[in-house]
């Protein structure tokens, strides 16, 4: 289990070495902040947090589309109207300039399927057909 999770990480490096200057450069003009609300009781939660939130700093991705982390118990007053719309943690949400959800998703399948959906939902904001967007993973 730790060396398929080092090869994913491996690849999800050389994916960010690769396609993060090409890609990432369209993400600064057109997708906002990526909310992340979740819940210290939460296993799924503690499992994205492990897998994903200590590497998605790391990223290009993050620096055009900043992670911010909400407490679903204990929202702070900018995102308890956002907190309101989750009824399942984890839940994520893009938020545009004007702090309007743009696209959501949520549920914690693993680090594969969430990388796939974050960047199914950031190709469809872009206007980026699917298939191209596939094209992009390692």
């Amino acid at each position: 289990m730790a060396a398929r999770q080092h090869i994913s990480l491996w690849l999800l490096g050389l994916w960010c070495l690769l396609c993060g200057p090409v890609y990432g450069e369209t993400l600064a003009q057109e997708v906002g902040t990526l909310i992340y609300v979740g819940s210290d009781h939460c296993p799924y939660c503690r499992k994205f947090e492990q897998e994903v939130g200590e590497v998605y700093p790391k990223t290009a991705l993050s620096k055009q589309l900043p992670l911010v982390k909400v407490d679903h118990d204990r929202p702070v007053s900018r995102y308890a109207q956002l907190n309101r719309k989750v009824h399942f943690v984890p839940a994520y949400f893009i938020l545009g300039k004007d702090d309007q959800i743009q696209a959501s998703f949520s549920g914690y399948r693993g680090e594969e399927f969430w990388w796939y959906d974050l960047e199914r939902l950031v190709a469809k904001l872009q206007g980026v057909k699917e298939t191209q967007a596939l094209l992009l993973k390692p």
